[in-house]
């Protein structure tokens, strides 16, 4: 939980933020013209970012360390198209719709492994498969983004507004769409380059995408920036290898800022 019983913010860290953003508030003026908002509604693609403070040194390695978490193939999920267009789901308008976050352009291949993939989202190699994921490091959902007279101002280690579940339900019915519509399968295919390997990498991606969401089925739904972090991992980490069994994600709170 992040608050006590009162309501009240159980970490200074917090309250930071909040001061950052009075701040800005502040500095912007409480006429008209000032507006401040969480990235959580739409893309933001066009509004230029810099990040709240400059002083930090260890920024790429907070960005860029993979944690091995392997959503899905690196090359499927790159290759997908949304499950209502023909259009990639990995865009960044795609993927700004459900709040993740862009650095600034300077940052792009930088403090990401694909210029088209957004902080914190990896691309992370399986050395034992051979084959490229695309996993989450801290950063994916610990990275604030403000949105303040059309300037996006980034916050390492804030919280973020990322509409998880969401994202994995576009994923999965993606997937599902693939395999169930032959045009979008064949460009899916031959985009992909692996003609012998397109099925069955297929398959294998909707079966891991299939199981993470049953493990973690929700009797309380969560929201922007809302999400049963504690039950995730902990399904994550202990239930596909048989340790114990999965539990209900129930419990939904704000993501802590780090």
């Amino acid at each position: 939980m992040n608050t006590s019983t009162n309501g009240r913010p159980r970490t200074a860290r917090r309250s930071l933020l909040l001061a950052l953003v009075t701040s800005l508030i502040a500095a912007g003026g409480c006429g008209a013209g000032a507006e401040l908002t969480g990235s959580s509604e739409g893309a933001q693609t066009a509004a230029p970012a810099v990040w709240a403070t400059e002083q930090w040194t260890d920024r790429v390695a907070w960005y860029r360390t993979e944690q091995g978490s392997h959503l899905i193939d690196y090359g499927v999920f790159m290759t997908l198209e949304r499950a209502d267009a023909s259009e990639p789901l990995a865009t960044r308008a795609s993927l700004e719709r459900f709040g993740f976050v862009y650095p600034p352009d300077a940052g792009l291949g930088t403090l990401t492994t694909d210029k088209r993939l957004p902080l914190g989202v990896l691309k992370d190699r399986d050395d034992a498969k051979n084959r490229d994921f695309v996993g989450f490091s801290c950063a994916t959902c610990h990275t604030g983004e403000i949105v303040h007279k059309g300037k996006r101002i980034l916050v390492d280690g804030g919280q973020t507004f990322l509409q998880f579940e969401p994202f994995v339900a576009s994923l999965q019915q993606a997937l599902d769409a693939t395999l169930s519509n032959a045009a979008k399968k064949g460009r899916f295919c031959e985009k992909l380059g692996d003609a012998s390997g397109c099925d069955a990498r297929l398959v294998e991606s909707k079966k891991r995408i299939d199981e993470m969401r049953t493990r973690n089925r929700q009797t309380v739904p969560d929201g922007p920036g809302r999400l049963d972090a504690v039950s995730r991992i902990l399904n994550e980490v202990f239930s596909p290898k048989g340790w114990a069994a999965s539990s209900a994600a129930r419990g939904p709170s704000t993501y802590r800022s780090r």
